[in-house]
């Protein structure tokens, strides 16, 4: 036998095929099987050669790839995570715009307007802007230098230069209530007779995007946001009442500033005639805010530089300030009487404080918006009523947004009807404007008049505007008084202090001035 051959020893157990040979071992020839001691070719076995492409594949797994699965998982950071986030948010603003072109008829302009203000707002965002380099010259918040990083060629100075960058880019990032003071930018823009008080009140009660507004981003997009992104578009809670005014401020400064961008006054007589209407006053109100505007040469204008401290440079909060003042000069909430001198005068016609104050707490319970307020002890003292409609607000907030754990068959057991609209419960709930105009006007009362050459004149009769009481605090108002404020500090987007405090500094600018008269009155 040639000694070439190579032998090969069976498997543990296994021996020669034949009855009777035990051998033990074989070798391989012509592709077969054959027993070393006797020749027996072995049944059952036939050796194919392999391919040189297959060499050393013994062992390999071969699994499918899934491209979809491991894309989902991932989530950015970075660069890349604040590109994302940019990208969210301008989806946001996006459908904010579009609301407010669809819902509330506003032009189709203002969508361009709304995007060009982003484009520039971007500027701010380090990585995005169009101008990276400008955003480091100073057109970022960033307060970090370029003298903090140069020369630190070391691993903590790389380090420092890393983390102090990352702190830059994220200082600039937009918080999502900057979207809602772009929109009301671009309305400024556009001369539109809408308020910051219409979009807080649209925000309040959910009808433009803004609460948990993460339902309205691509599922896509928002499974690769990390957590602080995440959380920053998932509003849980209502906006703060002044939060935005303060925040449009902001931001008009950081545009005037840095991009020399001017923005023009309010559109004042409408917004003035607005605040007159909505509050159902008489129309000698306007006639009154006017005057008081020239004599205090307000322009209604945003300035250039903001204090936080200074509450009467707001432009709206002017007009809510002037409101209230005119309303207390011609419709004094006491019941002192002070008679006019003709029927010409503005405040002959007296509106019924204590009616006008029941019509306003009507439907207070059902103010839309509220839900997001409840609590557990609020649950217990709900009427069924109240108790729909919360399960109603909270099937559109929060079910429907994962695919849901429990068998189909389980929740077909329990179906939910459709709900009816929020948007159209609202509007049901509100009283028209015109019906509550129209049932203060039937309670105005005519005041008689007495001229100065009247008979029954007498020197210490009162006129319109005697007795003029100022408030400091909260805690200075009658019950009418509080409900007067408070309703026109929610028509002008802001708070009941904010309010108080900005009419006491215009009512001390007015003192001041007629202090002036009087002494050059004295002089001469």
């Amino acid at each position: 036998m040639d000694s070439s051959i190579d032998f090969h020893k069976f498997s543990k157990g296994e021996t020669c095929t034949t009855t009777g040979c035990r051998s033990r071992y074989y070798y391989i020839q012509d592709g077969k099987r054959v027993c070393k001691s006797h020749g027996h070719v072995q049944e059952g076995f036939t050796q194919v050669a392999a391919d040189e492409d297959d060499f050393n594949t013994e062992g390999r797994k071969t699994r499918k790839r899934r491209k979809e699965a491991a894309a989902t998982g991932i989530v950015y950071d970075g660069i890349e995570a604040i590109k994302l986030y940019a990208q969210c948010w301008q989806v946001v603003l996006r459908k904010q715009a579009m609301w407010l072109i669809s819902a509330r008829g506003m032009p189709p302009e203002l969508e361009t307007v709304i995007r060009d203000l982003w484009a520039v707002r971007i500027r701010n965002i380090r990585g995005i802007g169009e101008d990276e380099r400008g955003a480091r010259d100073g057109y970022g918040f960033s307060s970090t230098s370029e003298g903090e990083t140069e020369g630190e060629d070391d691993g903590v100075g790389m380090e420092m230069s890393r983390r102090h960058r990352k702190i830059a880019r994220e200082k600039g990032l937009p918080k999502l209530i900057e979207s809602l003071a772009l929109c009301y930018m671009a309305i400024l823009l556009l001369r539109l007779p809408v308020s910051v008080g219409d979009l807080q009140k649209w925000a309040e009660q959910h009808e433009i995007p803004y609460f948990r507004v993460i339902r309205d981003i691509p599922a896509d997009m928002k499974s690769h946001l990390p957590p602080k992104y995440y959380s920053a578009l998932e509003t849980r809670s209502s906006l703060r009442r002044g939060r935005l005014q303060q925040c449009i401020g902001e931001l008009m400064v950081n545009f005037t500033t840095n991009f020399n961008i001017l923005f023009p006054p309010l559109n004042t007589p409408l917004i003035i005639f607005r605040f007159v209407k909505d509050l159902c006053l008489p129309l000698e109100i306007y006639g009154s805010c006017c005057h008081l505007a020239e004599a205090l040469g307000i322009r209604f204008q945003y300035p250039k530089t903001l204090s936080r401290h200074k509450l009467s440079e707001y432009p709206e909060l002017q007009v809510a300030a002037l409101v209230v003042i005119s309303t207390k000069l011609l419709q004094p909430f006491d019941n002192m009487i002070r008679t006019p001198e003709s029927l010409k005068d503005p405040s002959a016609l007296r509106v019924d404080w204590d009616g006008w104050s029941g019509m306003a707490a009507e439907g207070g319970d059902a103010t839309p918006g509220q839900e997001a307020k409840v609590t557990e002890a609020d649950v217990f003292n709900m009427s069924g009523d109240m108790l729909d409609r919360y399960l109603d607000w909270y099937n559109q907030t929060w079910s429907g947004e994962r695919d849901s754990k429990v068998s189909q068959q389980i929740l077909d057991l329990f179906p939910i009807e459709d709900s009816p609209n929020l948007l159209g419960t609202n509007q049901e709930i509100a009283m028209s404007v015109s019906e509550r105009l129209g049932r203060v006007q039937s309670r105005l009362k005519v005041q008689k008049p007495i001229s100065t050459n009247d008979e029954q004149y007498v020197a210490t009769i009162n006129r319109p505007g005697a007795f003029y009481k100022r408030w400091q605090r909260d805690g200075d108002l009658s019950e009418n008084e509080r409900a007067f404020v408070a309703k026109t500090a929610e028509n002008a987007g802001t708070t009941v202090d904010i309010l108080i405090r900005t009419v006491y500094s215009l009512e001390q600018r007015l003192h001041d001035i007629a202090s002036g008269e009087e002494r050059l009155e004295v002089e001469h």
